[in-house]
């Protein structure tokens, strides 16, 4: 029901839908049973009547979790009730009221939404910075690629 309903909307449309081809379907079943074996998937949904209108699911990460899909109908009946908002709301409550929800120590949670999606803007308070770290092995070659890459990402950047 989650893959079909992300389909449905504007992400089927564009191609970015995981239903939209066997390999991404098979993706998501691999990584959602996965995190689910793990201990590390939330899912939740919204049914109205029966029929799911909105589902996210989040990758847990002690002490935080991502977000790793959201779809929600967009058929103008129910677009205008705003369920993925809803559900998202929904989600922030649990959260908060009930700690083994999601796991003990649950700190923070980040949509892995675009900055400029109306999801995202009206349920973050703040932005995480993102790091990036390079390990290389030993090795002269190695070394002098980790010692340089600050100044080669500075040079692109600029």
């Amino acid at each position: 029901d989650f893959l079909a309903l992300e389909a449905q909307g504007w992400k089927g449309r564009n191609g970015t839908a995981m239903a939209n081809s066997d390999d991404g379907t098979a993706t998501a079943a691999i990584i959602l049973r996965e995190a689910h074996r793990r201990g590390r998937l939330s899912l939740l949904g919204l049914r109205v009547g029966g029929r799911l209108v909105a589902a996210r699911s989040v990758l847990l990460a002690a002490p935080g979790g991502f977000g790793f899909k959201m779809a929600y109908e967009e058929s103008e009946a129910v677009a205008r009730c705003s369920p993925g908002y809803l559900l998202e709301l929904e989600g922030l409550r649990r959260l908060h009221s009930d700690h083994g929800l999601l796991g003990a120590g649950m700190r923070w949670l980040d949509t892995c939404a675009a900055a400029e999606a109306g999801l995202a803007r009206a349920t973050r308070w703040e932005s995480l910075p993102i790091h990036r770290y390079v390990i290389a092995r030993r090795g002269h070659v190695a070394e002098a690629v980790v010692a340089l890459l600050p100044k080669v990402v500075r040079y692109m950047a600029g």
